[in-house]
């Protein structure tokens, strides 16, 4: 299960998403869709551990996801742009 909780996603002194929280439960198909620019990709890189988030939390499986572990999470994710 992947968890966002009151997540504030910031990309270059730019506020893409504020108090952002969702769940995507396992095997449930969860659709990111917005206008170009909107920060889809950037909330994609975040989910994946690329960009922190300035604020709240995303979690796997309970587990906080951070830069450090990240490299682990990925190995359970599938992206397809």
């Amino acid at each position: 299960m992947l968890e966002v909780k009151d997540a504030t996603i910031a990309i270059g002194g730019k506020t893409l998403a504020e108090n952002l929280s969702f769940t995507a439960r396992d095997g449930q198909l969860t659709c990111i869709t917005g206008d170009e620019g909107c920060g889809k990709t950037t909330l994609l890189r975040t989910l994946m551990g690329f960009l922190p988030v300035a604020q709240g939390f995303v979690s796997v499986d309970g587990e906080l996801l951070t830069i450090y572990s990240a490299h682990a999470f990925r190995s359970l994710m599938v992206y397809l742009p």
